[in-house]
């Protein structure tokens, strides 16, 4: 019952301690502009910016739905929707 009152207590004080959480579910809804170089990929999200060179992505994959990027090391890709691209 103590455990309880405890989960309630720290949900009526607004779950401190969750900023990364919120942080890391609130990105989503933030939109995504991705900007293809012949040096690599820009993409910026909200106020935060990422340039990517060629080196870093492994392989690529695409058709008519989604342009889909394999980063060189470990499970991590970013998809892309043709629509979003912009290509200069």
């Amino acid at each position: 019952m103590m455990v309880l009152g405890a989960i309630a207590l720290w949900a009526a004080m607004g779950g401190p301690g969750n900023n990364a959480l919120t942080r890391r579910l609130s990105r989503l809804d933030l939109e995504r502009d991705v900007t293809l170089t012949d040096s690599g990929v820009r993409i910026t999200r909200g106020t935060r910016t990422w340039d990517r060179g060629w080196e870093h992505y492994g392989s690529a994959f695409e058709t008519e739905d989604v342009l889909v990027l394999k980063r060189e090391t470990g499970l991590r890709f970013l998809t892309i929707p043709p629509a979003r691209v912009d290509a200069r």
